[in-house]
């Protein structure tokens, strides 16, 4: 998103600060002293009404782009459909993502974003005041609310990749764990020990001797059999701690909790595997995220003048 505002705008009206540095926070939040646009509708997805302003700023990127590839710069009357159609999948997509991600909980907050805009190279807030301005005066568009949606769609897709790494059916990825379950609130000391332990990389089997423990062999089992790992009753990111481990005799730092019980957990073994005639193995969350999508109303009110 900053590498396209940029090809619409220069940062211009650099200012050089010969006295005190006024802060970024002071400019912070400029934007909100314009009401937002009553700009024509351009998409509707869900509750979400995306302006034509906003359709037209990701249209006339994309065709700037294949303008480029152009020897005279122009465009064949079929490829401004595509153009068309790629950026009305592009704002759906990107909608749908971000309401999706707000449904799980997912926010970015006011630091983040500041974060964020002020990492950029030679960034002066002199010169960013006068940037949302000119940009809101050209777009009718919140730069600071485009910056923000393009940070929660990443924030969705890195919690996706953590939560459930995309598996290759045909060479997959197979564990074998060792399990103890600890159970009684009083126990939690024990648990830490054990799980110390095999953090360390050290065997525990005195300790569970002396306790009269077992560790339960699980595996080998791919990331799609978790759930016979503690009978499923860890959460996603919990699973995919324990799945991120990747050098045998490794284990995660503390046990985990369940109740009045603890869950202890190390990973014994690890190997890659290839199957024959194995269907496409579907992440749960591509199927959460599917049917929020099918459930969710998209209209277009494009017109052909409208571009």
């Amino acid at each position: 998103m900053l590498g396209l505002m940029r090809r619409h705008i220069g940062w211009g009206l650099k200012v050089i600060l010969s006295i005190i540095i006024v802060t970024f926070v002071f400019f912070f939040g400029f934007n909100q002293l314009h009401e937002k646009s009553m700009d024509t509708s351009a998409l509707q997805v869900g509750d979400e009404s995306i302006p034509l302003a906003e359709f037209r700023l990701f249209y006339d990127n994309q065709l700037e782009n294949i303008k480029a590839t152009m020897k005279d710069g122009q465009i064949p009357d079929f490829l401004l459909k595509n153009i068309e159609s790629s950026t009305q999948r592009q704002l759906v997509s990107r909608a749908l993502m971000n309401q999706f991600a707000t449904k799980l909980g997912m926010q970015v907050t006011n630091q983040e974003l500041a974060d964020s805009i002020v990492k950029q190279k030679d960034f002066d807030p002199v010169a960013y005041k006068n940037f949302i301005s000119n940009f809101y005066n050209r777009f009718g568009l919140t730069y600071e609310d485009l910056i923000r949606e393009d940070l929660l769609a990443q924030d969705f897709r890195n919690w996706v990749v953590k939560v459930e790494p995309v598996v290759d059916a045909k060479n997959q990825t197979q564990w074998t764990f060792e399990t103890v379950t600890i159970m009684g609130e009083n126990k939690k000391k024990l648990a830490e020990q054990i799980q110390s332990l095999w953090n360390r990389g050290k065997e525990a089997t005195p300790l569970l001797k002396q306790n009269k423990l077992k560790a339960d062999k699980i595996g080998p089992i791919t990331l799609s059999d978790r759930g016979r790992l503690f009978q499923g009753q860890l959460s996603l990111d919990q699973y995919a701690d324990i799945f991120g481990l990747s050098k045998p005799k490794s284990a995660p730092a503390k046990p985990f909790v369940n109740g009045k019980n603890f869950l202890v957990v190390r990973l014994v073994d690890i190997k890659k595997t290839t199957a024959k005639n194995v269907l496409p193995v579907l992440r749960v969350t591509d199927v959460w995220f599917d049917d929020f999508a099918n459930k969710t109303k998209i209209v277009s009110h494009l017109k052909s003048e409208d571009l």
